[in-house]
């Protein structure tokens, strides 16, 4: 076996040892708590927000490797109600996973962001699953009102990351992003597919959910 095939060899077993770590479904309230922590710490652009589509935010993004960085994590997304720009859908759980080659040690976590500008840039994700960073799909999302003047806004989604307190645009290497299905079940009582969240079919009574959804509107409401 050559250096390179057992690198991603090495690879493909991390991800299926810390996919076994990551469990969603027995923390899918927890993880809308964090969520709304991320979200009132973030520091993204209001413009950006107001004219938003949707958003991911992944609570606690480990990234951990020796010969191979893995990163996984578990998180929420949500699209703007298309009939009431003011309203916000219910939380679809979902999964991400990446993995590169490299020489590095260690363990790390940050919260991520991802502000979605415009509906096909999930068109896959509803669907089960898709694949960020493909053909300039994702870009660094801007921070501050220099970095605001001089974004073309070409991107379909931009990205941030909180870490140790620090909050910033952040480059996502490729990566996997797959609907819970087990989590959303877990919170929504049956098995439902993202359609049905993002339409509002179905619908969740939990308190925490409520109150992340009123930060949400409030931080991506135009102000009077």
């Amino acid at each position: 076996m050559t250096l390179q095939s057992f690198k991603y060899l090495f690879l493909l077993l991390s991800l299926i040892v810390i996919s076994g770590c990551v469990k969603p479904t027995d923390n899918s309230i927890l993880t809308i708590d964090k969520a709304r922590l991320v979200l009132e710490e973030s520091n993204i652009p209001e413009s950006l927000l107001r004219d938003a589509e949707g958003i991911i935010i992944i609570p606690q993004l480990f990234k951990s490797g020796l010969l191979v960085a893995v990163e996984s994590g578990a998180g929420i997304l949500l699209m703007r109600d298309e009939n009431n720009r003011t309203q916000w859908s219910d939380p679809c759980f979902i999964k991400f996973k990446s993995g590169s080659i490299g020489f590095q040690a260690g363990v790390q976590s940050s919260d991520i962001v991802l502000v979605v500008r415009n509906r096909r840039g999930l068109a896959g994700l509803v669907d089960g699953a898709m694949t960020l960073g493909v053909g300039g799909s994702i870009a660094v999302g801007p921070v501050g009102a220099g970095a605001l003047a001089t974004t073309d806004f070409t991107a379909e989604i931009y990205s941030y990351s909180l870490s140790k307190g620090m909050f910033a645009g952040i480059s996502i290497e490729r990566g996997m992003l797959s609907i819970d299905q087990p989590a959303n079940a877990n919170v929504y009582g049956k098995m439902v597919s993202a359609s049905d969240i993002f339409t509002g079919k179905v619908v969740s009574q939990s308190e925490v959910i409520k109150q992340f959804k009123a930060v949400l509107v409030e931080y991506s409401s135009p102000k009077s």
